[in-house]
Formats: C-alpha cells, sequence, structure tokens
C-alpha cells in the first residue's frame, strides 16, 4: 500500500509539470552550433513556438529557415546571447504572408557590430520592433526598410543598454544617441520640424537614410563637426496638396563646415543652408564646393531657428536636462499638474532627482537665468 502511495504522489506531482512543458511549447530556447535551426526544433515546437530564443551563431541555412515560415509565427526571436556580430543582408525578409496586425520583436545580439546592406528589409506589413542591447552597430547602405515611405520599424533600447540613449524633446522628434548626445546614430520617427540636439558632434553614417520628413527643416546646430556617409541620403518629402512649392531644407548652422562622408545628401529633395558670415568658407571646403556646383547649396535664412530649447536625455531612471541658455530653476508635475519636485539651479545642464523621474512624470517647466521659461510636455 505505501508503495501504491508513493506512485500516486510522484504521478501527483508530475503532472503539473507535464501540463506546463506542454504550455511551453509556445517558448523555446535552442543553442545552435554543429546543428541546424530546423533540426533542433522538435516539430510540435515549430507548430507552436511564438518566443524563439537562439544562442550560438546562426549560419546561413538558419536565416533561410527562419525566412521559409518560421519568422511570421513568432512574437519574439531573442538573439541577444547569441554569439553574431553581423547580420547579414536581407536576413529576415520573410517569404511568407504575415498573420493580420502581426508585430514582431527581434532582440539583438550583444555582441552586434555590423548590419550589411539592406539587413534589415521585411515583407510588406511586418512591424518589426528591434531591440538595442549593445553598442550601436556600423551600418551599410538601406539597412532599414521603408516600404513605401511607411515607417513599419521601430528602434527601442533594452532596460539596461550601457552604451546608448534615446533623446526625446519637444518637437516630436526622437533619436538614438550615445549616452553623453554627442553622437547622433539613428532617428526613430519623422514627426515635426527636426531640430538635431544642440550638443551634438557627430551625425552618424546612414542616421536620416530613407526617412519620410513630414515637415519642411531639418536643423544641423552648431556643434556638429562631422556628418557620415549617406546620412541624409534619399530624404522622401511629401508632395505639396496645397499648391504651394515646398522644399526640404537642410540648415547647416556651423561655422566651421563638417567634415563630410560619402553620398551624404544623395539625392536630396531641397536644399542646403548655411550661414551667411561662413559661405565662402563653406565654398573652399572639399565636397560643400561640389555641392555648390550642384546647386544644393545656398546662404541661410534669416533666423531660421528660434532660440536653442532644452533637450531632454533618458538614461534609465534619471532625466538630464541641457539647454543654451543658463538653467535657474525646474519644476516637474505630473499628468494631473500635481507638482512632484522643484529645485534651484545655476547651469546650463541639471539631472533631475530619481524620485521625480519616475513613470508619473509629464510636465516640465524650465526657468532661465535671463528670465524666460519654457514648458515641456512629455508624451504618455
Amino acid at each position: 500500500m505505501k508503495a501504491i502511495l508513493l506512485t500516486l504522489f510522484a504521478l501527483a506531482a508530475a503532472l503539473p509539470q507535464a501540463i506546463a512543458q506542454e504550455a511551453d511549447l509556445t517558448r523555446a530556447t535552442v543553442n545552435v552550433g554543429e546543428g541546424r535551426l530546423e533540426s533542433l526544433l522538435t516539430d510540435a515546437q515549430k507548430q507552436a513556438v511564438k518566443h524563439l530564443t537562439v544562442t550560438g551563431t546562426l549560419a546561413d541555412e538558419d536565416y533561410a529557415y527562419l525566412r521559409s515560415g518560421l519568422l511570421a509565427q513568432l512574437d519574439t526571436l531573442d538573439l541577444r546571447q547569441a554569439g553574431i556580430d553581423t547580420i547579414p543582408t536581407r536576413a529576415f525578409y520573410s517569404q511568407v504572408k504575415q498573420r493580420d496586425a502581426h508585430e514582431i520583436t527581434i532582440i539583438f545580439p550583444e555582441q552586434l557590430k555590423h548590419l550589411s546592406d539592406s539587413a534589415l528589409w521585411n515583407r510588406d506589413g511586418f512591424q518589426m520592433d528591434y531591440v538595442l542591447t549593445g553598442k550601436y552597430p556600423t551600418v551599410g547602405v538601406d539597412v532599414y526598410d521603408n516600404s513605401h515611405h511607411q515607417r513599419n520599424y521601430n528602434i527601442t533600447l533594452s532596460a539596461d543598454n550601457a552604451y546608448c540613449s534615446i533623446i526625446r524633446d519637444d518637437d516630436g522628434f526622437e533619436f538614438i544617441a550615445s549616452t553623453d548626445g554627442t553622437i547622433v546614430y539613428k532617428t526613430r520617427n519623422s514627426e515635426g520640424p527636426c531640430h538635431i540636439p544642440q550638443g551634438t558632434k557627430i551625425i552618424s553614417d546612414r542616421a536620416f537614410e530613407n526617412n519620410y520628413v513630414a515637415q519642411d527643416y531639418i536643423y544641423i546646430p552648431t556643434t556638429v563637426d562631422s556628418i557620415g556617409n549617406g546620412a541624409f541620403a534619399e530624404l522622401y518629402h511629401p508632395v505639396p496638396t496645397d499648391g504651394k512649392p515646398h522644399h526640404l531644407r537642410i540648415v547647416c548652422q556651423p561655422a566651421t563646415p563638417p567634415r563630410l562622408g560619402e553620398d551624404v545628401f544623395k539625392w536630396l529633395p531641397g536644399e542646403i543652408y548655411v550661414p551667411e558670415e561662413c559661405f565662402n568658407d563653406y565654398l573652399a571646403t572639399d565636397v560643400w564646393k561640389d555641392l555648390a556646383r550642384e546647386n544644393l547649396l545656398t546662404v541661410s535664412v534669416k533666423s531660421p531657428q528660434a532660440e536653442a530649447k532644452s533637450k531632454l536625455y533618458f538614461d534609465g531612471s534619471t532625466c538630464r536636462i541641457a539647454s543654451g541658455k543658463v538653467i535657474s530653476a525646474i519644476s516637474s508635475y505630473a499628468a494631473d499638474g500635481k507638482l512632484l519636485s522643484t529645485f534651484k539651479c545655476n547651469a546650463s545642464e541639471a539631472t533631475l532627482p530619481t524620485a521625480t523621474s519616475s513613470e508619473m512624470l509629464r510636465i516640465i517647466k524650465i526657468g532661465y537665468a535671463d528670465g524666460t521659461s519654457e514648458t515641456i510636455k512629455l508624451k504618455p
């Protein structure tokens, strides 16, 4: 009798585990080494898996297997711990139509160093969410698919990313940038006139490539000294519907002409404005003088940009504020108008106390030493 009871207890204990294992068919973790991805998944997993975690290194045939149908089934492909430093051309260009309103999250490898030409192209209809876990990689040409100029991808950062930050301003533009704000790697959206943040020194390769630019101006701040390959290549500007001529104007404000990579302004649908007092310096500088011969370079409009606004740099739970003017006080408010904190300041940069950088924070009011003030509303 004792043996029978022990057997029954063992069966009862094993039953929840068996049920859990069956439920876990939607999640699978495989180490791709000498074996290939297709052979490492069971038939049941191939039919049910939604969240796939891969370690090891993917070979060409593994990417082909993903494209042949598995990717269209997945909700998440987690490559964070994979030994991958390069994502190849059209790695995820699935050959299978997606489920309705299907979003796929791909978590990039921590070891990622390079995105090959057209690496992240995907079939029309997919919404791809890419999560950057390490350093921003170098990029080839036309990496991010922008089919029919409808942005069908999003780039975000893992919560513990120590190398990048998201810079937000109150003009509707967001950027992936270095943690110190000196390098702009990639734009995240295309709403409103674009003011690249003051303090930016480097605009990286392909930072704006293929972007749909809804408004008429992109402002390059005075602090920029280098613009990478294809940074503003093949921008798409909407056809005007009001009968008035619309042109995209890139307003380049540095007094010293920034160093330019290759094809920086390839197929630009507009003109580049430079400061009037520095126009001759631009005309005498390599590459810039070539742009002048192509009739792309002209003297800047007067006062093209309002006085520099403060910029917010979010890094984890903290919020750093940088301004072109001296800040005297900062107050933070919740969505309902409740005052969260206020503190005095006498500098052009400040960091909000951790307690105020919570999910409650929605409004920041900045007072300047010259007596002016600015209110910044954060997105909910």
